[in-house]
């Protein structure tokens, strides 16, 4: 078997697995749009299974526009698969425009034409802005998120300077402290007087 008739048995088998591919896709995003929160993990892993068999297959053939095309659907399936990014209408757009560019490839594929200009290749730059846009995109808030968001936030009360204790007073205004002093005051001066006239009854015994 010559170079030529391996290549174009490889292609027709790669457009049968193609066009499998292409069917897969658009029944899991229909399929997608229309399912429960709970089933939407399990369609979004299928889609990503898909899009990496057929990376796989288009490389085996050097159909390079799908490779890259499946590799983009592949970083924004993966987003969404890990919590990074939601799927927006905006998003199923990108992911179904993709499926159609795949068929209008295949069409080009068997006339033996190639992808330049093709719906694909024009395709292309947009499925890789949607892809850098998921990959960086910040995890979407969920319900606690939200809620706590919007809960709303107390003001801390301003500290309070401590307060000294007053000493206790008296009926009449003198305190506990005042008194003391006084008393003291008092003791001192009876001490003198007492040694005054100590000293002077000693003087006039002599």
């Amino acid at each position: 078997m010559d170079q030529h008739t391996l290549i174009k048995r490889l292609m027709a088998t790669f457009l049968e697995e193609l066009a499998e591919h292409i069917a897969a896709l658009n029944e899991e995003l229909l399929a997608l749009e229309k399912a429960a929160p709970e089933g939407k993990a399990e369609r979004v892993k299928r889609l990503f299974r898909t899009a990496h068999s057929l990376k796989g297959a288009a490389r085996s053939v050097n159909v390079e526009p799908i490779e890259s095309a499946c590799h983009y659907l592949e970083e924004i399936l993966a987003a969404v698969r890990d919590g990074r990014a939601a799927l927006t209408p905006e998003l199923f757009a990108v992911l179904f425009a993709a499926a159609d560019a795949f068929a209008d490839a295949g069409t080009r594929l068997r006339m033996d034409q190639d992808l330049f200009g093709s719906t694909l290749a024009t395709l292309l730059p947009r499925l890789e802005g949607a892809a850098q846009e998921t990959s960086t995109a910040p995890p979407p808030k969920t319900t606690a998120d939200l809620s706590a968001s919007a809960a709303p936030v107390e003001d801390s009360p301003a500290p309070v300077a401590p307060v000294r204790p007053r000493p206790p007073e008296t009926a009449r205004g003198i305190t506990i402290e005042d008194r003391h002093r006084g008393a003291t005051r008092k003791r001192t001066a009876a001490g003198i007087g007492e040694r005054e006239r100590l000293g002077a009854r000693a003087c006039g015994e002599t």
